[in-house]
């Protein structure tokens, strides 16, 4: 891959985030696979100004909870774990904020250059299983083709 330019590795990339390979990882059976393909991704790549953003300094989750739980006792422990099978997703978000709020105060924020947002509109298709070294490869006809846009 060292001979893509970067714009063509960028737009590989994403055409490849897609559910369409989420389900064809899913179609296929384990083992092992030889490739030998030729795809054509033709389309349209826009990358947005860079632009520099506070980002709340990290903090561990793991650690945090083992904290609160260090707190409790075994039975109460397990009473929360067992209660978090059927949480609310609303007060999941509300006390995500609550704790990175915290966290924000006492440990404070940082400014952080974050390149532009990418967007595509690609067209991928599938040309040949032929190699590169058969000549005739341009001949064949494109199937499979796809769309991806994100």
């Amino acid at each position: 891959m060292n001979n893509l330019s970067n714009e063509d590795m960028v737009a590989l990339s994403k055409a490849l985030k897609t559910k369409v390979v989420t389900e064809a990882v899913s179609n296929m059976l384990a083992g092992e696979y030889k490739i030998d393909a030729i795809v054509r991704l033709q389309g349209d790549l826009k990358l947005g100004e860079a632009y520099t953003q506070d980002f709340v300094q990290l903090s561990k989750p793991w650690d945090l909870l083992a904290t609160a739980l260090s707190k409790l006792n075994d039975e109460t422990i397990e009473s929360i774990v067992r209660e978090s099978f059927s949480v609310d997703p609303k007060s999941v978000t509300e006390l995500k904020a609550k704790a990175k709020d915290a966290i924000k105060r006492l440990k404070g924020t940082s400014k952080k250059v974050a390149n532009g947002k990418v967007t595509t509109d690609l067209s991928v298709t599938y040309v040949s299983k032929a190699p590169v070294s058969d000549s005739n490869w341009v001949t064949d006809i494109a199937i499979n083709e796809g769309r991806v846009s994100e």
